[in-house]
């Protein structure tokens, strides 16, 4: 393999899987459009996917890093729900008192302070259609050449809530 080749591949693991822009990282002088043309034909040679993949599973080990992690966090954020930041009382639950679960799925958490000694609290969470969308390409949701016929989808959610304790707070929050 061609030690251009090989940057390619880092430059491609390194720039979030784009192509043209590991392609111009590469060093290759050429248009944006050249670059998308010339980086999808390098990506059908087979010795540059079995570097990629390589690579790859390398650093998945490096950084001890597993698929069930990821899937994880991923369900952190898309099955994320308000209820889990309101407390017994129907207020806002202090950061200490949030589960790991919560904070994961919290994109920002943040509590200001104004001048005549009132509070501010600022939540907001991360995308969860991304997530869910990302969950369902993980498990093959989308792809065309699946039976269409099979509909069964198996997904196992650990955390079950009240609907009666949710609908206890929300009522706390809109008075």
């Amino acid at each position: 393999m061609l030690p251009k080749h090989e940057l390619f591949c880092y430059k491609y693991i390194q720039n979030g899987r784009n192509a043209t822009k590991a392609y111009l990282a590469s060093g290759y002088k050429c248009s944006a459009n050249a670059a998308k043309a010339n980086a999808a034909r390098l990506l059908k040679r087979s010795e540059i996917q079995k570097q990629i993949q390589g690579m790859s599973q390398q650093v998945i080990k490096n950084e001890q890093i597993q698929i069930s992690d990821i899937v994880r966090e991923l369900c952190y954020i898309a099955f994320s729900s308000l209820h889990s930041c309101i407390n017994e009382n129907g207020g806002w639950k202090q950061f200490h008192e949030l589960t790991p679960e919560c904070i994961a799925a919290l994109d920002k958490y943040e509590l200001r302070k104004h001048k005549n000694g009132s509070f501010t609290l600022n939540i907001k969470f991360k995308d969860k259609l991304k997530a869910l969308d990302i969950l369902a390409k993980h498990l093959g949701m989308f792809d065309k050449k699946r039976n269409q016929t099979d509909n069964e989808w198996k997904i196992t959610i650990n955390k079950t809530y009240d609907p009666n304790e949710f609908n206890k707070g929300y009522n706390k929050i809109t008075e």
